[in-house]
């Protein structure tokens, strides 16, 4: 079993993206610093850095897309908030993608750490070394 599908599997038993997660967040105050240059540049780094899909077979990026749509479900299924599950998606879809891809990088990391931890990323996020592959294999 691939380590997308653990983090599928670990999604739709609820063990990561509790409904806790979002209870004392000002959802539109988040989604804003979500957007703030500091988050948006290394999001925006790591997205090209995995955009590129074409090593990946038609099952990776079926895997991926499940990735996204189960973690869009349980993010609108625990806010009924269409934005905030985006967002949430598309992080898992990096996440996947940089799975698959065996890319490692320290912001991406400290992204899955946040989730892990619980927490909804939308501030700075201090890089986190690794092996990404690693540490969801060793939340998980």
């Amino acid at each position: 079993m691939h380590v997308v599908d653990t983090l599928i599997e670990k999604i739709t038993e609820y063990r990561i993206i509790q409904s806790d997660m979002f209870d004392q967040l000002d959802l539109e105050s988040v989604l804003a610093m979500r957007d703030s240059t500091e988050f948006e540049v290394d999001w925006l780094r790591v997205y090209d850095i995995t955009k590129n899909q074409n090593n990946l077979s038609s099952e990776e990026k079926r895997k991926i897309n499940l990735l996204r749509e189960t973690t869009f479900k349980r993010v609108y299924e625990i806010t009924a908030n269409p934005e905030l599950s985006g967002y949430v998606s598309d992080d898992f879809g990096l996440i996947g993608s940089a799975l698959f891809l065996n890319i490692n990088d320290p912001w991406l990391n400290s992204l899955w750490q946040e989730y892990y931890l619980g927490n909804f990323p939308h501030t700075e996020l201090k890089p986190l070394n690794g092996s990404l592959k690693e540490l969801v294999l060793s939340s998980c």
